[in-house]
């Protein structure tokens, strides 16, 4: 028994003997190495493919009323979508008519990097600006105030000319006559609002047979609103300042060029302090898709004082805008014309279905 336990023992002593001599199949546990770094696999397929080399570039304007903050809202959320489907996008917001001609000039410093720009100008300034995109061979896409005079591979507008045209067949369906007078309350010098001009003195001349001239005779112009709800208001009161009454008493319509403009308007009127009456005021037009004009046509706050309307011109349309551009770079082309986005009118009878109240605008 003796002998055969020290034989099992010296074997215990060789079998250690090897292992620590690194002949066994189990090596001791080691102290983990620095990871090193991971190497590169080949690809699989599942990565992004754009097709598009290049900068996606969005170039809106600032936040001078509710509008711009409704399209700087939509085109984020666009801008962002791209970018998760793999594309090189990027949203410039040029905050006045200077900064955006800078915002340009700065990115034109690397045309060879940009696939493509899709704008919406601030105002005619901008035309030299615009037109140094054309020149540089970028594929452009205008949004909004176009600028007519720079070639664009597309152009995508609300369609601004059947917002007055619109506006004028209300005012003729509410019986509007030529003893009538129409107070015109434009947004800022750009062609929307020419455009609008344009197509409400078209319809009239269209709807009521008038003369291009007696229809330019029974209208009153202020200065640019600038599309503000304070400034629109302080026009107003002006106008109502400065105006004898019994011209005050044949103003039964007015055509305001945004909700913005509505909106200061009866906030002059609600707040009773005007220099003179107003209580001829029958319809009021306005335009453009703000929820806040929704909720009042809705909740009929302006029952009481006159009938309100507003013609779409949605800030969304900046979407389709981009999708537009995607498809340039596609290799598809468009005509000269604008594309244009239908309007629709809203009051009191429909604004529920408008209302969205995720809407920044």
């Amino acid at each position: 028994m003796k002998k055969l336990f020290a034989l099992l023992l010296a074997l215990v002593m060789i079998v250690g003997l090897f292992a620590a001599c690194g002949g066994g199949t189990e090596a001791p546990a080691a102290t983990p190495a620095p990871e090193a770094p991971p190497a590169e696999t080949p690809a699989t397929g599942d990565e992004p493919e754009t097709g598009i080399d290049g900068e996606i570039a969005v170039i809106v304007i600032g936040a001078t009323h509710g509008f711009p903050v409704g399209v700087q809202w939509y085109a984020n959320n666009k801008v962002n979508e791209l970018q998760a489907q793999g594309f090189n996008a990027q949203l410039y917001v040029g905050e006045t008519p200077e900064h955006q001609v800078q915002v340009v000039e700065q990115l034109m410093t690397r045309a060879d990097e940009l696939a493509g720009v899709v704008i919406l100008p601030f105002d005619p300034t901008l035309q030299n600006a615009v037109r140094l995109i054309h020149d540089s061979g970028v594929p452009l896409v205008q949004f909004n105030r176009v600028i007519f005079e720079v070639p664009s591979d597309a152009k995508v507008v609300g369609d601004n000319f059947g917002i007055g045209f619109e506006t004028a067949r209300v005012f003729a369906e509410r019986g509007i006559t030529l003893e009538d007078r129409v107070l015109e309350m434009p947004g800022s010098n750009s062609s929307v609002v020419e455009t609008r001009s344009q197509g409400f003195r078209a319809g009239l001349v269209e709807f009521m047979g008038w003369s291009p001239e007696e229809v330019e005779a029974m209208i009153t112009r202020t200065d640019f609103t600038m599309w503000n709800r304070d400034t629109s208001r302080q026009l107003f009161e002006a106008f109502v300042g400065t105006t004898p009454q019994d011209q005050l008493d044949r103003y039964r319509f007015v055509f305001t060029q945004d909700d913005e403009i509505a909106i200061g308007v009866f906030n002059a009127i609600r707040a009773g302090n005007l220099p003179g009456d107003v209580s001829a005021i029958e319809v009021i037009g306005a335009s453009a898709g703000k929820q806040e004009m929704y909720n009042m046509l809705n909740d009929g706050t302006w029952d009481d004082y006159f009938y309100v309307f507003s013609l779409t011109h949605p800030p969304n349309m900046i979407v389709e805008s981009i999708e537009v551009l995607l498809r340039v770079l596609a290799g598809e082309t468009f005509p000269a014309e604008p594309i244009f986005t239908p309007t629709t009118l809203v009051d009191g009878s429909n604004a529920y279905q408008f209302l969205n109240p995720d809407s920044p605008y």
